[in-house]
């Protein structure tokens, strides 16, 4: 059970990463040398997942070696995080980023990149005193950026509308 909960986690951790660098690129006009290494200790950091991966999953039962593979772990999740906002940050004070972006959408791809770098240091302290729980907290905040909650609320609010309408009907 431990390997699935370590791979689900690594996983939707990766599609997280991926959805923060796609949504990056449509904001880029251009790259330069810097981004594009950026961009590979980026990948470097994803390429490096597998192994806290298997360390979680083979130790998430042993107390002390599973506080050690949650760290670790932890430490991954957030280096890859990190260089998404580094990215995203360099690339803002490069000029690197289209001019027809409006700045409203600048300061919101910000603060959607910034706050899952503090919520990883707390669940990285988290996990030092309770693994299972920081396990579970790394899946929330991945799925938090993945799950497009508003585009979702939309859906279900015009869809409860157009039962009404529907229903309203003779």
């Amino acid at each position: 059970m431990a390997i699935y909960l370590a791979y689900l986690v690594s996983f939707a951790t990766i599609g997280q990463a991926w959805l923060g660098h796609s949504v990056i690129t449509e904001y880029l006009d251009r790259a330069d040398s810097i981004l594009l290494r950026l961009n590979i200790v980026l990948l470097f950091f994803v390429s490096v997942l597998p192994y806290p991966t298997h360390m979680l999953a083979e130790y998430f039962s042993s107390e002390n070696a599973e506080r050690i593979a949650v760290t670790v772990y932890g430490l991954n999740l957030l280096a890859i995080n990190g260089f998404i906002s580094v990215l995203w940050h360099y690339a803002v004070a490069e000029h690197l980023v289209r001019r027809d972006n409006s700045e409203a959408g600048v300061r919101t791809l910000t603060s959607k990149l910034d706050p899952s770098l503090v919520s990883y240091a707390v669940v990285i302290g988290i996990g030092l005193l309770q693994p299972k729980v920081a396990v579970a907290l790394y899946l929330a905040i991945a799925l938090f950026v993945i799950i497009p909650f508003r585009a979702v609320i939309r859906l279900i609010r015009r869809a409860v509308a157009a039962r009404r309408q529907k229903g309203g009907l003779p």
